[in-house]
């Protein structure tokens, strides 16, 4: 509706003139929307209408900074679609335990993951076959101190690993929640470290149950940020960046591999000290991927570095390699975490995991 006011003046055909249209509320005529369009009303409501929107979208974009990374789950989900682990899978390995001080540096091992073990350890790098199982590998590093392991993989959840020398044999089992250690043909009490953990990601390909694993690592699912690690943007799953002071899984935002795992933090008087794994040099084996070179710092000291030799997917092995039922039985009682010192056999036991130690590490 068009409120305008008779002048008092008729026109030519007689009829009463009006005055000009006031522009707000008139019938939308072209003289009306003329009006309207060069008022300073009109200019000045669009601009209050921006400002408020634009001023609404920053509140709310404060309030939620961090709204657009996704969630942990989604994050896993998009893992294990990348990593897509198979039921089964057998990995051949060296594991190199405090390695020397040329390597000891983090700067040294991502040297390492982008030049090669050439970089690290010049001149050690060769061809070899491995006699006792007659499978061929490629040697990442002959170094001495290095120690065959081979390990097995079960979705879901169940993991073995054995090593085999002539000082020591071990055999570690995991299943159901529950861990066993055979050293020597007898069951012994060990609680599982967090270097332990890292055969977790590659032991699920349920989204539930790789969070639920996790969440009982200590990772918080509630939190997840975006951080850069090695020139790479990466998900941070349990930590708002750069805080490295809980345990955290950080995936790389391209490839949906998880590249470094803060497994735990030792808190102390002076600073907190993270223990991390490190996944590099992800490799594909035909339809699933997995690290070439696995690596453990504690307090940004390397003391653990896991070369992979062979991989094998969905091996034929019996399930009673994984039961730990089976191994009580066989193995027997397991000792107890003090040793008797009338009983000699589980001293002798343990003077042989020291001498085992002084070797290795």
């Amino acid at each position: 509706m068009c409120f305008q006011d008779n002048t008092g003046k008729t026109d030519k055909t007689g009829k009463p003139q009006k005055k000009a249209c006031h522009g707000l509320f008139c019938n939308p005529r072209p003289r009306c929307r003329e009006n309207i369009s060069d008022s300073g009303i009109g200019r000045q409501w669009g601009l209050f209408l921006s400002i408020f929107l634009v001023f609404f979208m920053l509140a709310g974009f404060c309030r939620h900074g961090h709204a657009y990374v996704l969630k942990g789950e989604h994050i896993v989900q998009l893992m294990l679609d990348a990593v897509h682990p198979p039921h089964q899978l057998l990995v051949r390995q060296q594991v190199f335990f405090r390695m020397p001080e040329a390597v000891e540096t983090l700067e040294t091992i991502e040297t390492l993951e982008i030049r090669g073990p050439e970089a690290a350890w010049p001149g050690k790098r060769e061809n070899k076959t491995d006699d006792g199982l007659g499978l061929p590998f490629d040697s990442v590093a002959t170094d001495p101190k290095g120690i065959e392991q081979v390990t097995r993989f079960q979705v879901p959840g169940r993991f073995r690993s054995e090593i085999h020398s002539e000082l020591l044999n071990r055999v570690h089992v995991r299943a159901a929640g529950t861990a066993v250690t055979v050293i020597d043909d007898r069951l012994v009490r060990a609680a599982e470290t967090w270097e332990d953990r890292y055969p977790d990601l590659f032991l699920y390909r349920s989204r539930k149950e790789m969070v639920t694993a996790l969440e009982n690592s200590g990772i918080n699912f509630s939190i997840t940020s975006l951080g850069r690690y090695n020139g790479a943007i990466c998900f941070v799953i349990g930590a708002q960046y750069p805080d490295e002071t809980v345990p955290q899984l950080w995936v790389d935002k391209e490839t949906f591999f998880p590249v470094r795992w803060i497994a735990d933090v030792l808190k102390s008087e002076s600073a907190a000290k993270t223990c991390e794994i490190l996944f590099q040099n992800w490799q594909d084996y035909s339809g699933f991927w997995f690290p070439d070179q696995i690596v453990f710092y504690q307090a940004g000291n390397l003391i653990r570095r896991i070369a992979v030799q062979e991989v094998v997917a969905n091996p034929s092995y019996s399930d009673a390699l994984f039961d730990i039922g089976r191994l009580e039985q066989m193995y027997g009682q397991m000792l107890p975490e003090a040793a008797d010192e009338t009983d000699p056999e589980p001293i002798e036991i343990e003077q042989r995991i020291l001498r085992f130690k002084e070797i290795y590490e």
